[in-house]
């Protein structure tokens, strides 16, 4: 859960880590577009903008369980203290580890 213990204090909010990735992708592909409409000479693409969304609803795949409680505590105590462990750097595992055991659903340029 995104806001923690905020949701004893305020009933109604609900931040999941899913609504939190359909929001960012949203957020992202309206900037996107923002962008390629205002700034023409930038020359973004149409795959410009789709890599866009996918990367907003994409950037929390490598967040364990209790969001940045995983990261720090847990994960040193079980791994290499020493180890920077992140879930940036996940989520870039995680991602290209999709990518390679499915080639067909990567985006061919020009597509």
């Amino acid at each position: 859960m995104q806001l923690g213990v905020a949701s004893y204090v305020f009933p109604t909010a609900t931040h999941k880590r899913f609504e939190h990735c359909i929001g960012t992708a949203y957020l992202a592909l309206k900037v996107a577009k923002k962008l390629k409409k205002a700034q023409p000479y930038l020359e973004i693409t149409e795959r410009d903008v789709q890599c866009v969304a996918i990367a907003g609803l994409c950037h929390d795949l490598g967040h364990g369980p209790y969001s940045h409680l995983f990261d720090g505590p847990f994960l040193s105590k079980i791994l290499d203290p020493k180890l920077d462990w992140t879930h940036e750097w996940a989520s870039t595992m995680l991602f290209d580890a999709m990518l390679e055991e499915n080639p067909d659903i990567i985006i061919k340029k020009g597509s």
